[in-house]
């Protein structure tokens, strides 16, 4: 167990507040915990694409932090915190037509995530948006904090070497691992 003996914010801005907090860890060691919150407290959404003809769409977009390209599921937030399911659907469908200008009649929801939860607070819903098309009329765009570079489409019986031969987001990466596992399992 971490105890928390002085809370110590380091930086703040519109989107988080960073603490490195003073803490005790069981009882023994004392020291230090990074840990980041959203400051404008939103719901994270992660859709996996799979077009009409079977493939699955990734995102290859530039990672400040890590200063690399990556594939990535279609992620984001509308910047509100979720209540319910159907809230976040609504988000899965509008952050998939914005960032891969993508329609789906057929959105699933798996489950909720924690992406790095060791430092951040941010909850996330994850779904499965099947037959993807695009629209009559394509609303994509960037948002000001994205730098997407391009679009791959890989085959499923690829999926798994493209996860292998490729660097990916641990929430993309566990995404296709769930996909892959209900396709063999016949459940989609």
């Amino acid at each position: 167990m971490i105890r928390k003996l002085e809370e110590v914010i380091v930086l703040k801005n519109r989107f988080f507040k960073v603490f490195n907090d003073r803490v005790v860890f069981d009882e023994k060691n004392e020291g230090t915990h990074l840990k980041i919150e959203q400051t404008n407290k939103q719901n994270g959404i992660a859709i996996l694409p799979i077009l009409e003809n079977g493939n699955v769409l990734l995102i290859k977009n530039y990672r400040y932090s890590i200063n690399k390209e990556i594939y990535q599921v279609v992620k984001g937030g509308n910047g509100t915190i979720f209540e319910n399911q159907d809230i976040a659907l609504q988000c899965a469908k509008e952050e998939l037509e914005e960032e891969a200008g993508l329609v789906s009649k057929d959105i699933r929801f798996l489950q909720t995530f924690y992406e790095s939860p060791s430092i951040l607070n941010i909850k996330g819903y994850s779904f499965l948006a099947l037959n993807c098309k695009e629209p009559k009329i394509r609303k994509r765009y960037k948002e000001e904090t994205e730098s997407i570079s391009g679009y791959v489409e890989v085959k499923l019986e690829d999926l798994e070497d493209f996860l292998l031969n490729n660097e990916m987001c641990s929430t993309s990466m566990f995404l296709i691992q769930k996909y892959i596992n209900l396709k063999l399992k016949e459940l989609i």
